[in-house]
């Protein structure tokens, strides 16, 4: 008999068998940073003007979850995800995974970040940004 796998579609890609927006309580991980990226060839961040760069106004800060603290599990946790124009960060997609649940926490994490969106002419632009979560590793 073979196991049920769960499907769960994240910016466009299928993964099977991950569960990733599980969130667990815990303390202790380093300050991530964020530093926008310039866009890939795409809509996303196009402008014709000189871009005005979204500023952060608020972050959350990842939480370490307990058990994995515990068991010294340690990573680097690298997501991107796209600015929207009001603000919110979506499309995450994760650039590196050193464990499910360290990636969890960060997802969880960078999804209530919130920003004054980038500016073209004027108007709001969705952008590119990274996020880099150290969990237990110093910088």
């Amino acid at each position: 008999m073979r196991p049920q796998l769960k499907r769960l579609i994240v910016a466009g890609v299928e993964l099977i068998g991950i569960a990733l927006l599980t969130r667990s309580v815990g303390l202790g991980c380093q300050e991530p940073t964020v530093t926008p990226s310039e866009p890939p060839q795409s809509s996303v961040g196009k402008c014709s003007t000189k871009l005005e760069r979204a500023v952060l106004l608020h972050k959350e800060e990842p939480e370490y979850p307990s058990d994995l603290r515990q068991k010294k599990v340690k990573g680097v946790v690298i997501l991107e995800g796209i600015i929207a124009t009001d603000g919110t960060v979506g499309d995450i997609r994760v650039l590196k995974n050193p464990d499910e649940g360290l990636t969890a926490a960060a997802i969880a994490a960078f999804r209530r970040y919130l920003y004054k969106p980038a500016r073209c002419e004027g108007r709001p632009v969705r952008v590119y940004v990274s996020l880099t979560s150290r969990f237990g590793v110093a910088k």
